[in-house]
């Protein structure tokens, strides 16, 4: 199935939310804090209220490059890197959509690996690194193996530091956070294995002007790695229906063996399990009994915005999605959609696609797929 990559501008929030002062001009000392409750969700949006500016990136599809599934894209100077966990594969794909190569090879020989989990680019290096089962593999960005790192413990995810060092979100039972040096030797640990964050986040370390940060579930702090320690960085006010450590520890044997499940249907609770920074806002994936909603935190105003999921009426493109970002690009989110419901959506109206970077003007008649990247989608 082609797949497409829509990069989003937002607009400024000032329709929705009262005006409150904003973060933008904190120092790294103090403590961020927002607060989330139920006058900040609307039922329904449309998303020309909240996107400035939107281009279309469509992948190249052929037998080389079948994307089974999205979970991670990264955009580093020409390149679109895109993770799919399902498949086991990196793929590479110039910024026009074009595909390159892949990193896909699995076995226990050198290049080889058993579990990919997650990667990452290292700038300095201008490498690629692959977290796999208890290893770093390391490539070029023409798809050569160079080495292998060992690691003592089982990650899930994993971001390079400023200061030389290496941040993992441990797996398995491991602690959450583990520090190592260049080499692999752990350094600090922090906030051992509990029920209470056994879940895995889509994607723990973020970073935000120079700096990384983590969070862990069911928790309403998230943290700075400092080349010394860590520190609280953003906390997340939840009023009344915040899952404090109390109502953890309140539950029983069987409760905290599913806490996700006990929050879930309690609905009592609202506790974030996504967050991805820019420069300019804050992205949140909340959720509040058995509805996910998707919000912006806007840092120089304050302002703040929170709509369910599916619930997204998208006016611009008339493509069904889940507004869930999978990476950022500068100031800009980005998401993944199929080209296809684009074609399905149109019910057989002739759509415009203007093609990057040429601008060539081609018409479909609502059965043929494109080759070329669409870089803006409108209705005729």
């Amino acid at each position: 199935m082609k797949k497409l990559i829509v990069f989003f501008t937002l607009l400024l929030i000032t329709l929705f939310s009262c005006y409150q002062k904003g973060n933008s001009d904190r120092t790294d000392d103090e403590l961020m804090k927002i607060e989330i409750g139920p006058d900040d969700l609307v039922d329904e949006i449309n998303l020309s209220q909240i996107i400035d500016d939107f281009y279309l990136v469509q992948l190249e599809t052929n037998e080389n490059c079948l994307i089974g599934n999205i979970n991670k894209i990264v955009c580093y100077k020409n390149y679109i890197l895109v993770f799919d966990l399902f498949n086991q594969t990196l793929f590479l794909y110039n910024e026009n959509g074009d595909f390159l190569r892949k990193i896909s090879k699995r076995g226990g020989g050198p290049g080889e690996f058993l579990e990919l989990q997650d990667f990452s680019v290292d700038s300095i290096s201008n490498q690629l690194l692959l977290l796999d089962y208890q290893k770093i593999h390391k490539f070029s960005f023409d798809g050569k193996y160079i080495e292998s790192m060992n690691i003592p413990f089982i990650a899930s995810s994993f971001s390079l530091l400023p200061f030389d060092n290496i941040a993992f979100y441990g797996g398995a039972q491991e602690d959450r956070i583990i520090i190592t040096d260049n080499s692999g030797k752990i350094k600090r640990k922090y906030f051992p294995y509990s029920l209470r964050s056994r879940i895995n986040p889509l994607q723990p370390i973020s970073h935000y002007n120079n700096k990384t940060l983590f969070d862990i579930p069911f928790c309403d702090t998230i943290y700075m790695i400092k080349e010394k320690g860590i520190t609280p960085f953003l906390f997340l006010d939840f009023g009344d229906l915040s899952f404090t450590y109390d109502d953890y520890n309140n539950l029983s044997d069987v409760q905290k063996q599913n806490v996700a499940n006990y929050v879930h249907s309690s609905n009592i609770f609202m506790y974030h399990y996504l967050f991805i920074p820019t420069r300019k806002y804050f992205y949140f994936a909340i959720t509040t009994g058995e509805v996910a909603y998707s919000g912006f935190y806007d840092l120089q105003t304050g302002n703040k915005l929170f709509f369910p999921m599916k619930e997204t009426n998208n006016d611009l493109f008339k493509a069904s999605f889940q507004f869930f970002p999978l990476g950022v690009k500068n100031n800009d989110f980005i998401f993944s959609l199929s080209a296809n419901s684009i074609l399905m959506s149109t019910e057989n109206e002739i759509i415009t696609i203007f093609f990057f970077p040429h601008f060539q003007l081609v018409i479909y008649d609502g059965t043929t797929v494109s080759k070329g990247p669409v870089h803006i989608v409108c209705g005729n």
